[in-house]
Formats: structure tokens, sequence, C-alpha cells
């Protein structure tokens, strides 16, 4: 390494965290790589020979980089961030740059209290087409900005804990406040979840900013993401009152086209199109990447402010925080609503996201990668598994216990003595109670009945499970069922009590079986016995 150079150190040997990898190693800045994955960890020590490679950040520590890149899944950004920055060192964490506001913030806080650089990988704000098209704004030739409209699709990784809009939208948001030099005052967003899910697969921002700055009647600008699209397309459209831009970043078509076409108002005040000339632009070269990595190589090196610093990292989660409760209440929704969100709960769990909305107690256990939506309440005490779904409006009382990979659908309450095993399906407004004889004006509390619900079981929308019960493993229950007693694994009941209607397999689907008889499902190729 030069004399002089920070050293820089990787975590994360994934796709994007590769590029970051090369770019570094060819600046002669990278001092080591940190990935969990064995796999990962070989593809580095082979691409990388003279580089350490460590499973775990405390291995990395022990080298005492100057500064790291986080090129890791979107969940893991803000408590890694901050195990750094509380050991002293510089941050690149890819965006976005966290999950939630408020994570953001702790983070933002945290660098400016110790001195430390915390950049964000808004890589394309570090595009050369990002300058030339600044010039063409600062010289007025779009005069003034009306409307701009923004484009980002692909057939590309679908996303399991962070939605299209977190995963897509951050580099267009990020362009849409400098064109603005604002923040906007008010977001509405519609999202798509094509999979059931409970994250947008597809999404429609609107972002609608007050006069100042380049629009003295206000901006708006609208941005459409999705991963379910099978043409890949990365376009911005800028209209104003003079002029016109458009930038097409798609591979094979990259392009800058300024048109002097304009949007006017005739004697009557009424809008009129003012035709021009279409231009070609020269593509100026240069990898945003690796300017990105030089930025923060200086920031490192002088202590002097990013390009993208914390705090536009934290306006874009804002922009995207708020873009998500409108997605959730079919509103628009203030900017100053989300600034105010997640006051008197806990805010965050590592590896975990929780709605604005919801309020999950201190002392309540949730495991990584899991979900808690809109309204829900999470007692203090609570055992929740990883990689679970609490749709809106869920109860989980103190001394609940869900496995791992459950799907608990809206409206749902687990109380105390109610124990779900791994992937369990419950369905909407389904009940479990935890006395059989309830009574407004006698305590029963030391009487509560444990219900058990084993691995895979359904527990279908508008059932009662009766406290007491054990529902087997794989074990189908129809919706509206009352079940009163314990149903063998991989059996199918419906009806008020429950009635046997035959066996399901462990795909799901319904067997006709005879007893004593082996079964195989036609489907997924299962036998059972």
């Amino acid at each position: 390494m030069e004399q002089g150079k920070p050293r820089i150190a990787l975590v994360g040997f994934g796709r994007w965290g590769a590029n970051h990898a090369r770019t570094l190693h060819a600046m002669g800045l990278l001092s080591a790589i940190c990935d969990t994955g064995p796999g990962q960890r070989r593809a580095a020590s082979e691409a990388y020979p003279g580089i350490p490679v460590t499973e775990d950040v405390e291995g990395l520590d022990r080298l005492s980089p100057d500064g790291v890149v986080l090129a890791t899944s979107a969940h893991t950004h803000a408590p890694l961030a901050r195990h750094f920055l509380e050991r002293g060192t510089h941050v690149l964490v890819e965006k976005p740059l966290a999950l939630r506001y408020a994570d953001g913030a702790e983070l933002v806080a945290l660098a400016e209290r110790k001195g430390l650089t915390l950049m964000v990988g808004h890589v394309l704000e570090y595009h050369p087409v990002r300058d030339e098209i600044e010039k063409v704004l600062e010289a007025g030739g779009l005069g003034d900005l009306l409307s701009v409209r923004m484009v980002r699709a692909n057939l590309g990784t679908v996303r399991d804990v962070e939605d299209v809009l977190f995963s897509f939208a951050p580099h267009d948001i990020s362009f849409a406040l400098r064109l603005a030099a604002g923040t906007p005052e008010r977001v509405t967003a519609v999202g798509f979840d094509l999979f059931d899910r409970g994250i947008a697969d597809t999404a429609h921002l609107v972002l609608e900013f007050p006069p100042g700055g380049r629009s003295s009647t206000g901006l708006s600008v609208a941005i459409c993401a999705s991963w379910m699209e099978p043409i890949k397309e990365h376009r911005s459209v800028l209209v104003g009152t003079r002029g016109m831009l458009e930038w097409s970043d798609t591979a094979g078509g990259k392009s800058l086209t300024l048109w002097t076409s304009g949007v006017a108002r005739d004697d009557r005040g009424c809008p009129r199109v003012v035709p021009g000339q279409r231009q070609t632009m020269a593509l100026p070269e240069g990898e945003p990447l690796r300017r990105e990595i030089e930025d923060f190589a200086r920031c490192i090196a002088t202590r002097s402010p990013a390009r993208v610093d914390g705090r536009q990292g934290l306006d874009v989660l804002a922009v995207l925080e708020a873009a998500e409760l409108s997605a959730s209440a079919h509103r628009s929704v203030s900017m100053n609503e989300v600034k105010k969100a997640g006051q008197g709960r806990v805010t965050s769990l590592p590896g975990v996201t929780i709605h604005e909305s919801a309020y999950v107690d201190e002392g309540a256990e949730i495991g990584e990668g899991s979900r808690v939506w809109h309204f829900c309440h999470v007692m203090s005490g609570a055992r929740i598994g990883r990689n679970v779904v609490l749709s809106q409006n869920c109860y989980i009382a103190s001394r609940a216990v869900i496995g791992d990979g459950c799907r608990i659908q809206n409206n749902v309450s687990l109380y105390d003595g109610v124990e779900l095993g791994q992937d369990v399906f419950v369905g909407p407004s389904a009940v479990f109670t935890n006395v059989r004889h309830p009574r407004a004006f006698v305590s029963r509390k030391n009487e509560y009945r444990k219900t058990l619900v084993k691995k895979g079981a359904t527990i279908g929308a508008n059932s009662t499970i009766v406290c007491g019960v054990t529902i087997g493993e794989h074990a189908f229950v129809a919706a509206g069922a009352v079940v009163v007693s314990d149903v063998p694994p991989h059996a199918m009941v419906a009806g008020v009590p429950e009635e046997p209607l035959g066996w399901a397999c462990t795909c799901g689907e319904r067997l006709k079986k005879e007893a004593g008889k082996p079964v195989t499902c036609g489907r997924c190729g299962e036998t059972l016995g």
C-alpha cells in the first residue's frame, strides 16, 4: 500500500461487494475482506491472495482498518454501521442507510459525535452524467423545473426483507432531493405485493416539493420501481418551461438528450408547448463507484465533508419511511409524520423490521429477518423466531412463543400459553383462547391452558382454537372451524365443532387416504403411511 493511503476493509463479498473489492484493490486501498459465508470467503481469498479474509467483524476489528465499506443485506446496515462507528472507524454503508428513520438518525448522531465520516452508497450521485445535468440546470437550459419522471425496473433480485422501494428507489429519491434542493412536503406511494409476502414488488411514488430553488411553482417527481419487469430500464425525464432532458442509463442504450422544447403560458394563461430542437449530448467518462471510493478515501485522510454524507442518506430514508406509511395507509403522508414517529417504544432490534406504527415493548425477543407490520403490539417477554411476519394489527402476549418462519395474518391475537412451531400459517382473524370458562368478573389467570400448534400446520381464517389442544404437524384447519380437541398430524378438519375431512400432504395438497394404507401425493411425491 502506498504511503498515506487509508486502509479500507470490505464487509460483504456478494455481487456488489465484489465490485467494491475490485475497485478498492485497483486503487491500492483494500486491506481486508469479511464475510460470514464460507463460499464467499473462499472466493475472496482466491481473487485477492494477499488480502486477509475474516469470518466475523471481531476478526476485522483486530486488523484496525481506517475505514470500512458495508456491502451487506439491508437489515444489517444499521447494526454493523453502529458497531464500527462505536470503535472509531469511518463507514461507507450501502443504501439504504438503515430500514428505519430512527436507526438512521442514531447513526448520524453517533458519527457526528465521534467526528467520523459516515457516507451512504448513493453511487449515482457520483455519476459523471449527473454533473452534466447540473451544468444544464445551472445555465437555465430547462428554465423553471415543472416535473420529473424516473423509472428503475428490472427482472432483478427479489428481496425478502426490504421492499422494492427500499431496494431500488434510493438512487432516484437522492436525485430528486438534489434537483429540488430540499425535501418534499408530501409523499404518496402505492405498492403492489405480487406474491403475498408483506412487501411490495412493484411501487409508484410521487414526491411533492414546495416552491423554491429550481421551481417557482413547486416540483413534482414521479418514481416507478419494479423488480418484476422483463426489460431493464433506468431512465429519468426532466420537464421545464424552456427545455426537456432525458437521461437513459440502461446498458446498451445509454444516452443524454436535450430538447429545447418547453412549456409556456399563452395570453389566457393556458399552457402550450413551445417546439424546439433535439440535441444528443456527449456522455462524459468516469466510473461512479471509483469516484465514490475516492471521495471516501479523501474524507478519511482529510476529515473533510463527503459529497453524500449520513444526513443526506437520512433524508432519503425519511422519504422511504413516508412512502411505506403512505402505501399501507392508502393516503398521502406529510414528511413531519415520519420524524415524529417511533417515540415511546423500541425503535430497532438487530436485523428486524418494525413499522413505525407498531409497538414492541422492551424485553421482547424477535429473531433476525422478522417483520412487524402496522399497528401490532408485542409484549415484553414474547419470544418470536427468525423470518416471522406479523401482519397488520396483531397482538403477541408476554408468554406467547412463535417459531421460525411463521406467517401471522391480520387481526390475530396470540395470548399467554399459545405456542406455534416452525413454519405455521395463521389466517386472518383466527382466534386463540387461553381459558375454558371465561367470566369478566372472575380472574382465571392461574388456569391458562397451553395450546400447541406444531410445525407446518395451517390455521384458516376466522377459525377458533379452544385452549388446551394440540394441532399436529402439517395439519389443516379450515376457515371458520372451531377446534375443541387435538388434531392429528396431516389431518384436515372443518366445522363447528371440528370434524375430520381427510388428510393433507406436507405441501398442503388434499389426499384421499384409507386407514392403514400409504398414499403418495400427486403434487410433490411425498408418501404418507
